[in-house]
């Protein structure tokens, strides 16, 4: 902005997605710290919103570690004293909840969360007292005040000790991010960057963590890291194993038959509770054929633990099953949860309001439990309850339906009839979620145990036929064949590209570039990747093949293929291929129209090139120029390649006459951007013609707004509706 004063202090969400600062309505000194209030805006611009509007001034915000709560610090003016004072406050990231922490015995800024959530540091003064400013302590909700430094030095912005686990991991992912899962004492998803670097932040020390990189198109060396006793900051890195496919992967499924915890399915630990809320105490095992979660007796604050799955899995057009054969009773909370993080769950609650005679358990609860529906979306939480049924709500189902993106809870009594019971729509993808089976208290009780059996992830997922397809090269074309798994009842729709491996798009194949749309009730799909026939002795080469994203089902192993060319040279050619006038036809309709020739225009173009008379090479240039300008102007590919580059040029300009060419004038000092070959390829293979045409431009024109290069040219001077 350019008017308004920008506090100096701003503060992260812990997710990323949206920045705090402190900002003043005029350049004047009026009123307390130029009566700053909070506003919060998106990280990639946009949507600001202010948090706090008061004749005082907000400062010095800062996220409580699991996003759910900002700290700040609030200068008021008291007309009695004639003097400004300070206090920590602490809101809802939506800045409802405004609540005043410290007391006014005390001047407090600088306020900075401990790892668990439950305290707040912070440098102040006790109020008319000489003292030089001191660092203190407080719980969140205003008790436990304590001065932990005094003396004649100045101590001030005081900051909580967090570790993080980073880690970077290497190989060609052809730009693609790889998901990466944290599960144990604390549970996350997030997305390596465009360098594949990642970084889970503010986790608490001592505690126990495995990293997983989670992907169907690659194979990793380690597949799994674990870290316990959490001390400093740690590294786990990953490298991707070059042409290696992942097998394809079972949906997650458990009956707790046998004796122990399955590591590659579980990890111990908690998703949707803040940090701190973790107890190892509270135990977990599996025995005779259950899940026995056995929350800990009278503690005071939060107490949970439970099984929290180790990978990700793709919930799109999915459902995932608990039987709960026994909550836990006395005020503690049974808990079957999905999500990707804090800000992002889904879960079931059971909590019996009071303690139960031991002689009453397995009996039908339906007086004093209830069943609660919580759903926290971008870190908004709302809750729905119904009176708890153990028989009616023996089964607990989260199903996800793709139209809306809404998650679905559902309950049965026998596994098979379900009732909806609540349903939330998202804003946030499904592609990368974990489940969570726990039990815990946060208030003094005696709660017995919570018993847990016949947990099953069901997918509906896209995948190659195989992992390894092969074609000749004088074949001209491969056809790849993609399948869905699971239910076909709902139209669905997938990405798939090719990308460079032994073989080069440049010399040896077509980049094949798509959307595939299955129709209810189509199971597989296919399509062509071209070869060219380049009479160029290179041996057997490979082009990878991906799965990229998908609407209406998910993503599963192997979403990466390879697709094998059989090399039919066994000497160099002494001329060009393109002197041949079947290979140069060929190549127009590759190169203008990305498809293989019809019989009919195949035979016409190469006629106008043979009707020359032998040895007329005039005659040839002048006919080959002929032929590919042809190609340029049919009108199958203005509506599709040309299509392609005029979207460039209305979107960047790069069209318009200046000295520099390689300069644009909007933007000083900036390249233009101007498709490469291997970018015109991949969006022109996106326009397909024919009746599909018009949806086909409009599918990349959507697209083509929400690209980096495009956000970073508009949005920086456009407000939201305007943009």
């Amino acid at each position: 902005t350019t008017t308004p004063i920008v506090d100096g202090i701003s503060d992260w969400s812990p997710n990323g997605s949206s920045i705090v600062f402190g900002r003043a309505p005029t350049t004047e000194c009026s009123s307390s710290d130029f009566g700053a209030d909070l506003y919060a805006i998106d990280s990639v611009g946009g949507n600001e919103r202010r948090l706090t509007n008061t004749t005082d001034g907000e400062f010095e915000p800062a996220h409580s570690p699991d996003g759910t709560k900002i700290a700040y610090t609030r200068d008021a003016f008291n007309p009695v004293t004639n003097r400004f004072s300070t206090n920590i406050y602490v809101m809802n990231p939506d800045g409802t909840g405004q609540t005043k922490v410290t007391p006014d015995s005390v001047e407090a800024e600088a306020p900075t969360w401990s790892p668990d959530g439950t305290k707040i540091a912070f440098d102040g003064r006790v109020r008319g007292s000489s003292e030089p400013t001191q660092l203190f302590v407080i719980n969140v909700d205003g008790t436990g005040l304590a001065q932990l430094t005094q003396g004649a030095v100045d101590r001030e912005s005081p900051s909580w000790q967090h570790y993080s686990i980073s880690g970077k991991v290497t190989g060609n992912t052809d730009g693609q991010p790889v998901t990466m899962a944290l599960a144990g004492t604390l549970t996350r998803v997030t997305q390596t960057d465009e360098n594949g670097n990642y970084i889970f932040g503010n986790l608490t020390p001592g505690g126990n963590f495995s990293v997983s990189p989670v992907s169907t198109a690659f194979v990793f060396n380690p597949s799994k890291t674990d870290i316990n006793n959490l001390q400093g900051n740690q590294t786990a890195d990953f490298t991707i194993v070059p042409q290696a496919i992942p097998a394809a992967t079972p949906p997650l499924a458990d009956n707790f038959n046998d004796g122990q915890r399955d590591p590659t399915k579980w990890n111990l630990g908690t998703q949707t509770q803040p940090l701190g809320a973790f107890d190892p105490q509270v135990t977990v095992v599996q025995q005779g054929g259950q899940l026995v979660i056995t929350p800990r007796t009278n503690q005071i604050g939060p107490h949970y633990n439970g099984y929290v799955s180790v990978n990700s899995f793709d919930f799109n057009n999915a459902t995932a099953t608990v039987e709960l054969v026994q909550p836990a009773a006395g005020a503690a909370q049974t808990i079957f949860a999905i999500g990707s993080d804090l800000d992002n769950f889904s879960r079931f609650i059971v909590r019996e309001d009071g303690p139960q005679n031991p002689t009453e358990r397995g009996r039908r609860r339906t007086d004093a439990a209830q069943l609660i529906f919580q759903v926290v979306v971008g870190g908004q939480l709302t809750t729905a309850s119904i009176p708890y049924d153990s028989v009616l709500h023996r089964f607990m189902r989260f199903r996800h339906e793709p139209p809306t993106n809404a998650i679905v809870f559902e309950t049965s009594q026998n596994n098979v009839d379900f009732i909806e019971r609540h349903r939330v729509v998202l804003v946030k993808s499904v592609s990368a979620l974990t489940a969570e089976l726990s039990a815990g208290t946060s208030t003094a009780t005696n709660p017995g145990t919570a018993v847990f059996d016949n947990f099953q992830l069901v997918t509906n997922t896209f995948q190659f036929s195989m992992t390894s397809f092969s074609v000749n090269e004088s074949a001209g074309s491969a056809t790849i064949t993609v399948t869905r798994a699971g239910s076909a009842a709902l139209a669905a729709t997938v990405d798939y590209s090719t990308f460079d491996e032994t073989a080069e798009q440049r010399t040896k194949y077509i980049p094949a570039v798509g959307v595939l749309a299955f129709a209810p009730g189509e199971a597989s799909k296919t399509f062509d990747v071209l070869i060219e026939d380049n009479f160029l002795v290179e041996g057997s080469q490979t082009v990878a093949l991906r799965l990229l994203s998908s609407f209406g089902a998910g993503l599963n192993s192997p979403g990466q293929g390879l697709l094998t060319i059989t090399d039919n040279d066994t000497m160099a050619g002494t001329t060009s291929p393109l002197d041949q006038p079947d290979y140069f036809v060929r190549q127009q309709y590759y190169d203008f129209l990305n498809r293989s020739p019809d019989p009919g225009g195949f035979a016409f173009w190469q006629s106008q090139i043979t009707s020359c008379p032998p040895g007329d090479q005039p005659c040839l240039n002048a006919r080959r120029i002929r032929v590919s300008n042809a190609f340029f102007y049919e009108q199958e590919f203005q509506q599709t390649g040309a299509y392609v580059y005029r979207l460039y040029r209305a979107a960047f300009g790069n069209n318009q006459p200046f000295p520099n060419p390689d300069l644009n004038p909007a933007f000083p000092g900036e390249r233009l951007k101007v498709p490469s070959y291997a970018v015109f390829v991949s969006d022109r293979a996106r326009v397909v013609g024919g009746a599909n045409l018009a949806q086909a431009q409009l599918d990349l024109a959507k697209a083509f707004v929400l690209r980096s290069e495009f956000l970073a040219t508009y949005s920086r001077n456009l407000d939201g509706p305007a943009f």
